[in-house]
């Protein structure tokens, strides 16, 4: 079980309209959860996304002016990348779980993030159990990555998690991840999801040779997926990197959903507290 103690901050907690917020608390012995403040944090954000654009003299800090430290949204919510952006011009720290506000808001985020010496972490972005994000990183960092194939989770809600959007927006995570880049400039197919079944996964492709990408997204069954695992709702990765190696992002075995969200909550608490 992943125990947060948010002591060190004062979180503010998003969730999705479908999320069982109190079970997600009960499960990793959450202490002192105000959802209200969440609801503010949403709030204010709307608030302060509609407003002109920050800029921020050297050194200046806002930090104190948002009633919150640290935004964690854990996918599924309204905010936006405008959302975002806004909140960490503020100085607040964002932990988030929201591909489509994350992808939308790249490379802005990160670079704002730096600027203002706030964390923005989105490891847990793409959904499922599996760390995609945080082994591309680790893949990246040892070699220069040639390949990545990813299944994409499939929740209950497959209309909207399993979306060309949604699909788009984990290429684009990927590859920003992987590569630096974003693919813009590609026209990326992606198939009707409604072949989707148990047996039947949508899988994104990401190559790279002689310095151009390739990328799509297939509907791929199981015994086709080399070597790739993952049950239905999750997901799963395989990297392969130019010194010939492969690294994959599989759940762990007793992993819940959102155990991401809450280690990188835990990250963030302790290096805040260490600032």
């Amino acid at each position: 079980m992943t125990r947060v103690q948010p002591n060190a901050a004062l979180i503010a907690w998003v969730f999705g309209p479908e999320e069982d917020k109190h079970a997600f608390i009960e499960d990793r012995d959450i202490p002192g959860v105000d959802f209200q403040l969440g609801r503010q944090a949403e709030e204010w954000a709307h608030r302060q996304s509609k407003k002109a654009p920050f800029k921020p003299e050297p050194g200046y800090t806002l930090r104190g002016a948002a009633p919150f430290e640290m935004l964690v949204d854990l996918g599924g919510s309204d905010l936006t990348a405008a959302h975002y952006q806004a909140v960490i011009e503020s100085g607040v720290h964002v932990i988030s779980g929201n591909t489509q506000a994350v992808s939308d808001g790249l490379p802005d985020l990160p670079h704002t993030a730096a600027s203002r010496r706030a964390i923005f972490d989105f490891n847990a972005c793409i959904g499922g159990r599996a760390p995609i994000l945080t082994t591309i990183r680790r893949a990246r960092l040892a070699a220069p990555i040639v390949r990545i194939d990813a299944i994409l989770p499939r929740p209950a809600k497959l209309e909207e998690s399993s979306s060309p959007d949604f699909a788009r927006a984990c290429l684009r995570l990927m590859a920003f991840a992987g590569f630096g880049a974003l693919l813009d400039d590609l026209e990326i197919a992606v198939p009707d999801t409604a072949a989707a079944t148990s047996s039947v996964f949508q899988v994104a492709h990401i190559e790279q040779a002689r310095g151009r990408f390739g990328a799509h997204v297939s509907l791929t069954s199981a015994g086709e997926l080399r070597g790739l695992h993952a049950s239905p709702g999750d997901s799963a990765a395989m990297i392969e990197t130019a010194d010939g190696r492969e690294w994959r992002a599989a759940p762990p075995g007793e992993a819940k959903p959102h155990d991401l969200i809450a280690e990188a909550v835990t990250a963030a608490i302790e290096a805040i507290s260490a600032d």
